[in-house]
Formats: structure tokens, sequence, C-alpha cells
């Protein structure tokens, strides 16, 4: 070996030697314990172990509810059953063109999509896979099309059996602008959707819409309105549910009867939605809690 490479090797491991040294030197210690000598920190184990440390143990929820009146027999404490929907395929050509349609909306591509309408205007009624150019559009917010396809006649109260309406999406993918053009051409504010039944106003309610609130409300929309299957609740229990102080204030305000009871499953015992933001299960009650309270604190209107 060249005498010039062992010398630089040699030289090349002694700094490493060197370096490896200075590092943990210069390492800063750890600060001093403030706690006395003996003492520990309330709640943190000295024995890092697994086994030595043991989580505090989980609320028990079944001491919430009166045991003597839950049978886990009794078919009023089973939730209901339901069945997905089973879509029928496109014929290969409709789904071609229905493919291409999707891709325009997708692309923003305003003539490709008008073109393609009026070549197959019948396009705008059909649905893949629980899908309708409307829903699409929708979903991508799209102006446009959304309009193209609305004069091409697509179905505006078409439902997929899981939750996807016209007017649903427009609210669930925050997109409140579409709500009135929607509510123009005839969208139906009443029709549940979905597994759970869920209503236009009780997705709005989740998601603190309060300007579609208003204009399902303005349209005629039952605030009162309850849910097929989630325990038959209302918008205001969407709104709990969904730690939205919002939502509960404009409900409040607008007159939701606040005394209706959910019905008795195998979760909670019958309550009102006001009852409900007691429960642990929120992680953001705080805000709720006050507003409710707030609420509860406003003195009656004088009666006539």
């Amino acid at each position: 070996m060249n005498p010039r490479i062992g010398q630089y090797l040699l030289m090349g491991l002694v700094m490493g030697v060197i370096l490896t040294v200075m590092h943990f030197a210069t390492r800063p210690k750890a600060p001093p314990s403030s706690s006395p000598a003996g003492q520990t920190t309330p709640g943190v184990p000295t024995d890092r172990s697994p086994l030595a440390f043991e989580p505090p143990p989980l609320p028990d929820f079944a001491d919430e509810f009166d045991s003597e009146d839950f049978d886990p027999d009794d078919p009023k404490f089973d939730m209901p059953e339901f069945d997905l929907p089973e879509y029928e395929p496109l014929p290969d050509e409709q789904l071609r063109i229905f493919q291409d349609a999707w891709g325009a909306i997708q692309s923003q591509d305003s003539e490709w999509l008008i073109a393609i309408l009026t070549g197959s205007p019948e396009a705008a009624q059909w649905a893949s896979e629980g899908q309708t150019l409307l829903l699409l559009a929708i979903q991508e917010q799209n102006e446009p099309a959304l309009r193209a396809l609305l004069a091409a006649s697509a179905d505006v109260n078409y439902s997929n059996g899981m939750g996807a309406s016209p007017l649903i999406d427009a609210i669930a993918f925050t997109w409140p602008y579409a709500v009135p053009i929607l509510l123009d051409a005839g969208a139906g504010i009443e029709s549940p959707t979905g597994v759970i039944g869920q209503t236009p106003l009780m997705i709005a309610a989740e998601n603190a819409d309060i300007s579609s609130m208003q204009r399902l409300l303005n349209a005629g929309a039952d605030i009162d309105a309850r849910n097929d299957l989630n325990q038959g609740e209302t918008a205001l229990f969407c709104a709990v549910n969904a730690s939205q102080p919002k939502s509960i204030r404009f409900l409040l305000d607008a007159g939701i009867d606040a005394a209706i009871t959910n019905t008795i499953t195998r979760l909670n015992a019958e309550q009102t939605a006001l009852d409900m933001y007691n429960s642990e299960f929120f992680v953001d009650k705080e805000p709720i809690l006050a507003m409710i309270d707030a609420f509860e604190a406003e003195p009656a209107p004088a009666a006539d």
C-alpha cells in the first residue's frame, strides 16, 4: 500500500476519535432536579419499565346509566339494521362518456363538458357507483359545470342511498354558494338521505354553516325534524355532537324544541340535546357548556 494513503487513513482515524471525545465532553448536562432528595414528582413513575407504569383506568360509562332499566336482550335497545345499496354498472359506451364528462369537470373545462352534454344530454341523468355528474361538480365546487348540468335536466334530488344528494353534498363539502342555486332548482329540503337519514339542516348544523341553515329555514325546512337511524335526533343533537356552539346558539334562537329527547339505544338512556354536554365524550365542551348555561339563564319571554 502506498505509504501516503496509509498516513491519511491513520490521520482520519485519529480525528474521528478526537471528535467523538469532544462531542460527549461538551454535551449539556441535565438540569439538577428541584425536588428535595428522596421525593419524586407526583404521577411520574420512578421505574420506567413498562410493567411498572399503569395508565389511569378509563371511566366506567356504565355508571352513568340506570342498570335496572337496561336489558341487553330487549329489542328496543338494538340499533336498526340497514343494507348497503347496490348500483347497476353503466354499459361500456355510457361509462366512457361519463368518464369523459368527469374529466371535463375535474379539469374545469366547461367547453368540453358542454360539448359532451350536447351530444349526450342523457348523461346528466346517469349515475356510476352512486355518483352523478351533478354530485361530482358539487364536490369539485365547479359552478359552470353545476349550471350546465342543471340546464341539462340533471336530477337535483338524486340520492345514492349512502347520504349523498346534491344539496347534502353542497353543505357537506362546504360550498354554501351552491345551496340557493339548488334550492331554486327544486332541491328537496326535508327528504332524509343516507343510512342514518340526516336532513340538509342537520349537516349544516354539524358544519356550523349558519348561512345555509338560515336559507333552509327560510325555504320551509322543519327545524325539529328527526333523523331515521341515529336515535331520532334533531339538528340540535347534531350541533352538540359536533361541538358547534354557533350552531347551538342559532338553532336555539330560531326556536328549535330543546325538550325533544332521543330514543333509547345501547349507548345511552333517553335524553335531550341540552343534557348531552355533560358527557365525557366531548373533547371541547367548555364553549358548549357556557353557551347552554347562558341560554338557560335567560328569562322566559313574557306571556301575551
